[in-house]
């Protein structure tokens, strides 16, 4: 069973799941990071910082990748999950 689970965020504009891990990740547009947990909300993380208004997401979890794009520019960019393994 699953609970609720709290976290400091000012603007979540992105959620994924990466549905084989059971792992959701978020983006936080104002705080400028992309921050993951299990399902349940245990084992919450940073997988990136210091970013300018990261927004939407999508996992690749063939590839090991989430994609995402960046606020108020024409970049689509992607990062390896290796580390939330």
């Amino acid at each position: 069973m699953y609970g609720a689970q709290y976290f400091d965020c000012a603007d979540v504009s992105g959620l994924a799941v990466h549905w084989e891990d059971e792992i959701v990740f978020w983006s936080d547009m104002n705080l400028g990071h992309i921050m993951y947990s299990q399902l349940d909300g245990r084992y919450h993380a940073f997988l990136l910082t210091g970013l300018v208004k990261p927004k939407s997401l999508a996992i690749d979890p063939v590839e090991g990748l989430v994609h995402f794009t960046i606020t108020f520019t024409y970049l689509l960019t992607y990062y390896g999950l290796a580390a939330t393994a």
